[in-house]
């Protein structure tokens, strides 16, 4: 499985802060399963840089090699909404036009369609990161549907399916599965304890409530698609 969503990278964020945590986390996601992870940082302005994030992602990968492990590290980062496009270039996953943007999880912006559109303008490909957390869409999936098109893509998380953050965003997740409106499942993992880079029983939920093929292709085939920079079809 592909986990496009994680903070793994010591020492950026609100992730790992030791090399020994982010390990340990790794440890965790390859027996689940894991056999690539998306290290996305949180950026505020303009830190972490991508220089850093690059740096971070090839160490981090030298010390998996060296404890036997053969996850891969790729670069990315979480984007906080409504920042320039202009400064959002070198803060795509794996160097493609795909990004993966954060909204507020205390409310979707009036903005935001305004913003996905600047970014599609810009030749982006925006992946919203697990907006079933927000209140305003929990409240109205609808305005979720509203942002979309055939380049604008939906990342659910894990813990939102397992009831993790409550009653409300389970609903809404389950909701967005079963009306086609979810692209991705990522485990947006922070941590040994808590967060944990899983994806395994997100899917095993998923397939229930929508079937194998359709759940193998949230963290299979679309990850992988996005990685490699092609169109995400069906």
């Amino acid at each position: 499985m592909i986990d496009l969503h994680c903070h793994i990278l010591p020492g950026l964020d609100d992730g790992p802060a030791s090399l020994q945590q982010s390990l340990a986390m790794a440890e965790i996601a390859e027996a689940d399963g894991i056999t690539k992870i998306v290290a996305t940082p949180h950026i505020r302005s303009e830190v972490p840089s991508p220089d850093q994030i690059a740096t971070a992602c090839r160490n981090l990968n030298g010390a998996l090699r060296k404890k036997g492990l053969q996850l891969e590290i790729l670069p990315g980062a979480e984007t906080y909404a409504m920042a320039a496009p202009a400064l959002l270039t070198d803060r795509t996953i794996n160097s493609t036009r795909y990004i993966l943007i954060e909204f507020p999880l205390t409310h979707l912006p009036v903005g935001a369609g305004q913003f996905i559109f600047n970014l599609r303008v810009h030749g982006f490909k925006p992946i919203i990161a697990h907006p079933e957390r927000i209140p305003n869409i929990i409240a109205r999936p609808q305005l979720l549907k509203n942002l979309l098109d055939e380049q604008v893509y939906v990342q659910l998380t894990v813990g939102s399916l397992t009831g993790s953050f409550g009653p409300d965003p389970e609903k809404c997740a389950r909701y967005l599965l079963q009306n086609g409106l979810v692209h991705f499942l990522a485990s947006d993992g922070h941590g040994v304890d808590y967060r944990q880079p899983l994806l395994a029983k997100g899917l095993k939920i998923a397939t229930k409530l929508i079937g194998n093929r359709e759940a193998q292709r949230l963290v299979f085939a679309n990850p992988q698609a996005v990685l490699a920079g092609h169109d995400i079809y069906g």
